[in-house]
């Protein structure tokens, strides 16, 4: 009995120390886990952001890319680390909520086993036809493609693409009359809108603004809630068409979830504060051409069960099944 009490208590002290459990975090050198190769956007923000760790938090910052199996070895890699702050992640927030649409099974939980941070950065998305097309703005596009069925090819670069690409359609009501392209990497798919191969995509800003300026495609709209500042005479979907649509890549932080609350709050506002001003929001805004963010834990976790819920509809319509 007495054994029993002890224990009783003992879990209880535990549980009540639980979020304040970190509070001479970090007290040895932290590890950043890249789920991709060295050199990609996430590599580099990573690189950045844990130099500025360093500086500001007093511990070496090590970055271990742990690429494959579509970002899965890495993640699992972060949710078996433990939960004290010391090993953290980065991961494209719609890439995350993809894995357990696309994939029957997961050795983790993409919404249970992380501790969301923060939203550090987001690439829009730019609607592109090649220039042969005869179509100059958005209605034109879904007038010509309603008039045309199956005569448009749209390029899609692996599963989450489709999905992005899905939403995009069933917003302007042309879902279903574009021929869907799939091709295994992005600079494939770009070379095939210059050469008229496909005539229609959606391509974030380091692929799209290049391929504009060969003048063998056309931006019709962004995918953002604002204009973007390199693109201000191009519309936004909801202004030239679908009313409150939003379609952006999320780029964000995560912890193994258990970490204490006052890391993660910590933890969280470190990242914030790098987005919005520093070294990490100058590769942000000069070097990638993506869109600072810096939220809060609160609003990422938010964002990311809100884009689950998208993705799962995205999946329903256009017919992918998990594999």
């Amino acid at each position: 009995m007495k054994g029993r009490i002890a224990c009783a208590l003992a879990a209880c002290i535990a549980a009540a120390a639980a979020p304040y459990a970190g509070a001479d975090f970090p007290n040895h050198p932290m590890k950043i886990i890249v789920p991709y190769p060295p050199g990609g956007a996430t590599d580099i923000v990573s690189r950045v952001a844990g130099e500025v760790l360093h500086d500001r938090l007093g511990q070496p910052v090590i970055v271990e890319n742990r690429p494959g199996a579509d970002a899965v070895i890495g993640l699992d890699a972060l949710a078996r680390s433990a939960p004290d702050g010391h090993t953290l992640g980065i991961m494209p927030g719609a890439s995350l909520v993809t894995l357990p649409v696309v994939k029957k099974s997961l050795p983790f939980d993409p919404l249970a086993d992380f501790a969301p941070l923060s939203m550090v950065f987001r690439y829009p998305q730019i609607i592109m036809v090649n220039s042969e097309l005869p179509v100059k703005s958005l209605a034109e596009l879904i007038a010509y493609v309603r008039a045309n069925p199956g005569k448009v090819n749209r390029a899609v670069v692996g599963t989450g693409s489709m999905l992005q690409s899905t939403m995009t359609d069933v917003a302007l009501g042309i879902q279903g009359q574009t021929v869907i392209v799939n091709y295994k990497g992005s600079s494939l798919s770009a070379t095939a809108m210059q050469s008229n191969e496909v005539q229609l995509m959606n391509m974030d800003p380091t692929l799209g603004l290049p391929a504009l300026k060969s003048g063998k495609v056309r931006a019709l709209a962004v995918t953002t809630p604002q204009r973007l500042a390199v693109l201000p005479d191009v519309p936004t979907v909801a202004e030239a068409a679908s009313p409150a649509f939003e379609l952006t890549s999320v780029f964000g932080f995560f912890a193994p979830a258990k970490t204490p609350r006052e890391t993660v709050q910590k933890l969280s506002e470190e990242f914030a504060a790098m987005a919005k001003s520093g070294p990490v929001n100058d590769y942000i805004v000069n070097k990638i051409g993506a869109m600072p963010v810096g939220s809060s834990a609160e609003e990422f976790g938010q964002w990311l069960r809100t884009d689950f819920a998208r993705e799962k509809a995205a999946a329903q319509v256009a017919k992918v099944q998990p594999e």
